[in-house]
């Protein structure tokens, strides 16, 4: 017998879990435990799975089997089904729900159907009679329909068919047969649907063996074209064209009526009068939106102004921002967009914190029919299996500037040794491009079947279907295929390339112009108006703009290439006399016109200096009172990282100018300026000259410390750089506000 104490203690007492009186407990945790491992591995193993299985999209891989089968067929063309067999005809394959109206719509069996069709028929042909070989062929024969079928689906292998339509006998022939499907290209990135009727002919051999011997072009089986549903009288261009949509701004309170004259691409000048119609799908912005007619609400609203009293309120382009509208009291706002300024297109209004508050209404507006139609002609003659590449020259490979490899990396040798690497030798590939010179490219031809836009005019030239239908839209005027539709075209074309090669990021190192390019914003937030003066530093390029006017709340924008130095300050009490010449009383070029092409502000003026960098190097900015001051200034960069801080002057220093340095107005003797204290007195010391042109010489005096006082962040004298040099690496963007 065991002694009592710790040396005593049975087996049991010394493991506390499998004491009677735990037992059933540890056993319930464990239990818990093992339940818990089992259902975490169960998670991990669906997760698992669920990230890695990848079943075939039934909408870009139709089902082979039924493919093959029907492609494996024997059914023979020259026999004809039994009148009581089971066989479906055309007419069977309409679905009974089925919404199409029978009388505009064929019926049209799906690639499935088509192979259950074959294999139920084949068996149940039998040959026929001498009789039954003469005279025309039917192409509402099941059979015949089925060998139209299967031989399109053979010849055309880069497409994958959905849907057919019912053959169609063409008239004064008895044997040739219109036939209408819906397809995808094959590897394409849209999941979107074509149309296309070809006319096939058809020939009987002596045996009585029926075969397809022609098939003609992309859209010849115009009699198998589905006829589009009646849906009253078209509209004229006239009434068409002043038909605006009322929801292009969903968000706004306020009805805000646009003129109905809107550029539809940035890049090309705004055209008068042309018809919505060409270049849009108005069909499909009206099924979408609430659309006005114009004449009638004119009509209407001035029956409404004259009994309820109704005001309109006209904004004249862009710049005004909706935000800016809110204290009007008017019930309607009209904003006209003129040719008063470059860049002014009404979806302007929408970009900048305005994006909050109005949708723009690009889900609205689809690209035309007759140019998608175009498209799709174009991309079937090349069997929709081609390469694309889009190749900028033009203007941007003389800036070599802004771009100075784009002109060597799309020469026709570095084309042909890039192109190389990527596209296989014999491919067919269309180039999207702006050279004016297409032969140009004419050494690709060694190596690719190459296309450009102009090779497939005929597709617009006056026997077009594009041309009639166009010259319909416009009451039997000629239309023009201007440069929006080439672009549309051009751009569609490229995009259903099985492989897309673009010149940025794929043909050359250069950056594309916005993602490069730095953009400055000027706002005048003055009660006056302000002409903005530019100058560029030396060794760098004028901007596209080097003065202009804006009228208090406005703004305009430009851009900068990287490594771009330069300054820019506001010109004040501007005016132009009797001879037509403009002149201003602070800060002017003195050039007698807006721009200063290339002098700079006389002072006194504020000034907003900078340098951008060059491959991420660091932007480096301020804002100088070195040249005196005249109007506060700040200068803020955006999506920059680093001490992006704004420099500003935000004060008006006019307001403690000092009497010796003082600019005043002719008319009331008001300060509008005040000058530095080089320029009022001349000496040395607070020019920075002389001997006392360094940093360690030249030191702060009581003017450079008052304008300090008034302005922290900017330079108060020649060597004020450690408070007043601010740096900011990669920002996209500068916004400079005139009284901010």
């Amino acid at each position: 017998m065991f002694a009592a104490g710790s040396g005593g203690r049975s087996l049991l007492s010394r493991s506390p879990s499998f004491r009677p009186d735990t037992l059933g407990h540890s056993a319930l945790h464990l239990i818990g435990n093992l339940c818990f491992a089992i259902f975490v591995l169960a998670v991990l193993v669906f997760t698992i799975l669920a990230a890695t299985y990848q079943p075939d999209d039934p909408l870009l891989h139709p089902s082979s089997s039924r493919l093959t089968s029907f492609l494996s067929s024997s059914s023979n063309a020259t026999f004809r089904s039994d009148l009581d067999s089971a066989a479906r005809t055309g007419e069977d394959f309409l679905q009974p729900n089925s919404t199409s109206d029978p009388s505009s719509e064929p019926a049209v069996p799906t690639v499935a159907d088509v192979a259950e069709h074959d294999s139920s028929s084949s068996g149940a042909a039998t040959t026929r009679s001498a009789d039954e070989c003469s005279g025309a062929i039917d192409c509402l024969d099941p059979e015949v329909y089925n060998l139209i079928m299967r031989v399109a689906i053979e010849h055309f292998h880069d497409l994958h068919f959905y849907r057919f339509g019912k053959p169609v006998p063409v008239p004064d022939s008895d044997s040739t047969c219109d036939l209408a499907w819906r397809f995808r290209p094959k590897d394409a990135k849209r999941a979107s649907f074509y149309k296309d009727y070809r006319r096939f002919v058809l020939s009987r051999s002596d045996n009585c063996t029926i075969s397809v011997s022609q098939i003609g072009d992309y859209h010849s089986g115009v009699l198998a074209r589905r006829k589009r549903k009646k849906q009253g009288p078209s509209p004229s261009a006239d009434s068409a064209a002043s038909q605006i949509p009322t929801n292009e701004a969903p968000k706004e309170e306020k009805l805000s009526v646009p003129e109905v004259g809107e550029a539809v691409n940035d890049t090309l000048p705004d055209e008068e009068g042309q018809d919505f119609r060409f270049y849009f799908d108005f069909e499909h912005l009206r099924e979408s939106a609430s659309v006005l007619d114009q004449q009638q609400f004119w009509t209407d609203w001035s029956q409404w102004q004259k009994k309820d009293g109704l005001g309109l309120y006209l904004v004249e382009d862009f710049r005004v921002t909706p935000m800016k509208l809110t204290d009007v009291k008017d019930t309607l706002i009209m904003r006209k967009f003129g040719n008063v300024e470059p860049d002014n297109y009404w979806y302007r209004v929408c970009e900048g914190e305005t994006e909050s508050v109005i949708q723009r209404p690009w889900h609205l507006l689809w690209k035309s029919p007759r140019l998608m139609d175009i498209v799709s002609a174009i991309a079937s003659r090349m069997n929709w299996d081609f390469d694309s590449v889009h190749i900028v020259r033009g203007e941007k490979a003389k800036n070599t500037q802004l771009w100075p490899n784009l002109a060597a990396d799309t020469s026709p040798d570095a084309l042909l040794s890039t192109l190389g690497e990527k596209i296989d030798n014999g491919r067919h590939l269309y180039i999207a491009t702006n050279e004016p010179d297409t032969a140009f490219f004419d050494p690709l031809k060694d190596k690719y079947t190459i296309h450009f836009l102009d090779d497939f005019k005929d597709l617009w030239d006056p026997n077009s279907e594009w041309y009639m239908e166009t010259m319909k839209l416009n009451n039997g005027v000629a239309v023009e295929f201007d440069g929006y539709m080439r672009v549309e075209v051009d751009t569609e074309v490229f995009l259903r390339g099985k492989k897309q090669i673009e010149t940025f990021n794929d043909l050359t190192k250069d950056c594309k112009d916005e993602a490069q390019a730095t953009s400055f914003t000027f706002s005048n937030q003055c009660n006056y108006t302000v002409w903005a003066g530019t100058l560029s530093g030396a060794g760098t390029p004028e901007l596209s703009q080097t003065g202009f006017k804006l009228l208090p709340g406005y703004s305009t924008t430009l851009s900068a290439p990287p490594g771009w130095s330069g300054r820019f300050w506001g010109r004040t009490f501007c005016s132009t006399d009797s001879t037509g010449k403009f002149s201003c009383a602070t800060a002017d070029c003195a050039t007698g016109t807006i721009p200063c092409s290339g002098s700079g502000g006389i002072p006194p003026a504020t000034l907003a200096e900078i340098t951008l960098g060059i491959n991420g190097e660091q932007d480096y900015y301020d804002i100088s009172l070195v040249d005196g001051f005249n109007l506060p200034i700040s200068l803020f960069p955006v999506d920059g990282h680093g001490n992006c801080k704004p420099a500003s002057c935000g004060r008006d220093v006019n307001r403690v100018c000092p009497s010796g340095m003082r600019v005043t107005g002719e008319s009331d003797g008001a300060v509008i300026a005040c000058k530095s204290a080089c320029d009022a007195f001349g000496d040395a010391k607070y020019c920075c000259t002389g001997v006392y042109a360094s940093p360690s010489s030249c030191k702060p005096t009581y003017y450079s410390r008052l304008f300090k006082a008034a302005c922290p962040a900017a330079y108060s004298y020649a060597f004020d750089d450690p408070s007043s040099t601010f740096t900011c690496t990669a920002a996209t963007a500068y916004f400079l506000t005139f009284c901010p």
